[in-house]
């Protein structure tokens, strides 16, 4: 992946590195320190292509000696590795909160619901009772009638 550095190489020469894409820009303080490191006078961006393969190098190729650039690189996948893991915490207890309300919202409406049928059932008993009634009264007031009218005869 890395070229290699020709055994006659000029120090004033050219190098040009894809791995140094994951790191800086062209002429930035990054690409100046590994052309310093490297005895070149300037660093070239040869690719924009290979940052995801480049960053294992980074952190593992003793021929770019980027110790700062690849603590920084450390840091900040160590960082993004933690906004990923507070995002999931964040998604699980939400998902939990909404199951934990909506059994809660089930759990009342059953109850409401069960209190509504109870309570139409101990009217519709009143209902039966006061028909029970009102049919007693009838039996009795037809039961007398009769009687009425031979006392009256």
């Amino acid at each position: 992946h890395v070229p290699p550095l020709p055994a006659n190489a000029e120090p004033g020469g050219e190098v040009t590195c894809r791995c140094l894409a994951l790191l800086c820009a062209p002429g930035s303080v990054g690409a100046q320190s590994v052309a310093r490191r490297l005895g070149r006078s300037r660093v070239f961006l040869a690719s924009e292509s290979c940052r995801v393969h480049c960053q294992s190098l980074v952190f593992s190729s003793p021929w770019l000696l980027l110790s700062h650039e690849a603590e920084v690189l450390k840091q900040l996948a160590e960082k993004r590795e933690h906004e990923k893991e507070v995002l999931q915490k964040a998604i699980e207890e939400n998902n939990n909160f909404s199951k934990m309300a909506e059994e809660k919202l089930t759990h009342k409406m059953e109850a409401n619901k069960e209190n509504r049928e109870a309570q139409m059932a101990a009217k519709l008993e009143r209902l039966r009772e006061k028909d029970k009634h009102i049919e007693e009264v009838r039996k009795n007031k037809e039961s007398k009638d009769p009687a009425d009218e031979t006392e009256a005869d």
